[in-house]
């Protein structure tokens, strides 16, 4: 088992468990896990700052001309995700889930027509520096309990780890657990008719040739805290190609957390981004559970709201299934 100190004080380690298809990370405590992330995002700020002070003279020199913006990263070709390759290789985890999106993000984006429903981002609720905290399929261990994340649930596994998580892996439909593993392993669902915990959706919000826009709003919660978010991501098509482009985005949050029984229990705290983007999330956590001893949810049709702009229009979205 391969272990390296965590970044932050009193941490702990985090360590590498397995090889190849069973290589997972282990944290030791739950709240660790946002740590490392946390402190990767920053490394890659730290790492990407020379790009940053070129994007803004490139502000001054092309009068905010978006196009020749995105033309001078291209030309540059900056590694904005260094940090998170060399924390990967330092800890030896060959096969994180940041490899596996990347690869699926190259190929949705080498479609002649975008679909922006079948973006691969739209299956996982993680991001940036989270991403090279799971495996190939989205897997981590938390102290003794394994746990397998999809688009819309995650799966909570006690012991057996390589049977199980072999099994919740090959069945990511399934709803079940087979009889003999159910005291070893449970799922955690997603939606539900009124409230859940679990999930992400959104629409197209704006559509052209060249131009497309999609906007989103998600939910993730575990018994410690709950994540609320607002996302909104910028794609341009430029001699017969796809790829993500920055230009001026927008996204505001705003919401109430409900409780199991699909109670009102909490406004969500308001956050707003606004920035020269090809992605952009506005997001704010809730530490601890509700009134009734729950993880905190979210009400269908009425509870995660975003409101966005771009290319001088605006558009808004509540999270619902």
């Amino acid at each position: 088992m391969c272990c390296i100190d965590l970044f932050c004080i009193d941490c702990g380690k985090l360590c590498l468990l397995g090889i190849g298809k069973h290589a997972r990370l282990f944290f030791w405590w739950w709240w660790v896990k946002s740590s490392p992330a946390y402190e990767l995002d920053i490394f890659t700020t730290e790492e990407n700052r020379e790009i940053e002070i070129l994007r803004f003279n490139s502000w001054r020199s092309f009068d905010s001309n978006d196009d020749d913006l995105n033309d001078m990263q291209d030309s540059l070709m900056p590694n904005f995700q260094a940090p998170y390759e060399n924390f990967e290789s330092n800890i030896g985890l060959m096969n994180s889930y940041r490899k596996v999106l990347n690869t699926q993000l190259s190929s949705w984006l080498g479609q002649s027509e975008l679909d922006l429903s079948l973006n691969p981002k739209n299956k996982t609720l993680f991001s940036r520096g989270e991403l090279s905290l799971l495996n190939e399929y989205q897997q981590v261990i938390v102290d003794d309990t394994l746990y397998h994340f999809f688009g819309t649930k995650y799966a909570i596994v006690a012991a057996d780890y390589s049977t199980i998580a072999d099994y919740i892996r090959d069945n990511p439909n399934s709803t079940t657990i087979p009889t003999g593993m159910q005291t070893m392993a449970w799922w955690v669902l997603g939606a539900t008719p009124g409230c859940t915990l679990w999930k992400k959706e959104g629409k197209k919000a704006l559509e052209t040739t060249d131009k497309k826009i999609w906007v989103s709003c998600g939910i993730r919660s575990f018994t410690v805290y709950c994540k609320f978010l607002a996302e909104i991501e910028s794609f341009h098509k430029k001699n017969g190609k796809w790829k993500s482009y920055k230009t001026d985005l927008t996204s505001y949050l705003t919401g109430d957390a409900y409780n199991i029984d699909c109670e009102y229990e909490a406004a969500i705290g308001m956050d707003y981004k606004s920035d020269k983007k090809s992605s952009l999330q506005a997001n704010s956590t809730i530490w601890g559970t509700s009134s009734v001893g729950s993880s905190y949810r979210a009400m269908n049709g009425n509870s995660v709201a975003g409101s966005f702009s771009f290319y001088s229009s605006t558009d808004g979205y509540i999270l619902q299934w």
